[in-house]
């Protein structure tokens, strides 16, 4: 049976757009063999870095000499760490904390102003930077960070689904919404990144949670990559990602904001069929998939009351992909 084709995603019309407007860079650079095949340079980011990068297989961590309100909270990290995941996937984790340096953010002086988390950061010189009046909500988004980043000897910096080379950054949104939803998980705390939350939950889905967090925790969006580009062309995992960038631009119309999450959702789609559609069940197994979109939303409350964050601002339908093009004719009914 042949795969659905992508070109029922109408990514094409926001492209120029999407690279141009917000993420600078042309997708043709991106596009090639080398994103593939971790054959990136840059030397003098490798060189700076702090980031604690060799391949001794450790057991365990020695906790670094912290002000004693972060330690316990570090302390508490890497317990639940290794209580959920195998040693083998700590090893990010156990190197970067034991030269790990956390601070708090000079009050007086306005940082990331224009970023919607400005509560903390994790930098590349294994440093934790935190708001002071909430750093117990944000200190194990940060702490998740640091437990899944590494530089590679061609000096790529991978952090979860977040990979950086020569002023290009691909994955950053995707990174941030799992994060979340681990700390979500593991933690009981909630960050800023709720649609993006979304998206990989519903990403998860289809590619497993074991393997998704093992990808994560490893650093590894190649790997993540290779398992989409299985079920769809690498222009649009590239632009898939280009277009949650693009969603953070806060003069786009709600028009547009709902063309491009419908697009991302018919990326999904895609990506759920093309994996799935030779299995007998395939059909109930697509209707109780979008019934799991549908069922995805966080409550947001502010001065006007509790709002829903969807995937889409309305019902997500069976019929949003025309399923003739894997010649299957049988009906399918709406989800309700």
């Amino acid at each position: 049976m042949n795969k659905i084709t992508d070109t029922t995603i109408d990514f094409v019309n926001y492209k120029n757009a999407i690279l141009n407007k917000m993420c600078g860079y042309n997708p043709e650079r991106i596009i090639k063999d080398e994103y593939r095949n971790h054959a990136y340079e840059d030397k003098l980011f490798y060189e700076m870095s702090a980031i604690y990068r060799d391949d001794q297989y450790r057991e365990s961590c020695v906790i670094p000499n912290l002000d004693k309100e972060f330690k316990e909270l570090v302390e508490t990290f890497v317990k639940t760490m290794e209580a959920n995941f195998d040693k083998e996937d700590l090893q990010n984790m156990y190197r970067n904390i034991e030269t790990l340096d956390i601070k708090f953010f000079n009050e007086f002086k306005k940082i990331f102003s224009k970023d919607r988390n400005n509560l903390g950061t994790y930098t590349s010189e294994n440093l934790i930077k935190l708001k002071r009046k909430v750093y117990e909500d944000v200190i194990f988004h940060e702490l998740l960070h640091t437990a899944s980043t590494k530089v590679d000897q061609e000096g790529v910096y991978s952090s979860g689904f977040k990979r950086s080379y020569n002023k290009i950054m691909l994955g950053k949104y995707l990174n941030e919404g799992y994060t979340d939803l681990l700390m979500k998980r593991l933690f009981k705390k909630y960050g800023p990144y709720k649609y993006e939350v979304l998206i990989v939950e519903a990403l998860e889905k289809i590619i497993g949670k074991e393997k998704m967090q093992k990808l994560y925790l490893n650093g590894d969006s190649v790997g993540l990559i290779a398992e989409l580009e299985q079920y769809t062309l690498i222009n649009n995992i590239v632009l898939f990602d280009c277009a949650l960038s693009f969603l953070q631009n806060n003069d786009l119309t709600q028009e547009e904001i709902d063309h491009l999450r419908k697009q991302i959702v018919i990326f999904l789609l895609i990506i759920f069929i093309n994996k799935n559609k030779d299995k007998e069940s395939f059909l109930d197994d697509y209707t109780n998939y979008i019934s799991f979109l549908n069922s995805l939303f966080f409550t947001v409350k502010n001065r006007n009351g509790e709002k829903n964050i969807t995937l889409m601002s309305e019902q997500i339908t069976e019929d949003l992909i025309d399923l003739s093009e894997l010649g299957i004719k049988k009906d399918l009914k709406k989800t309700s």
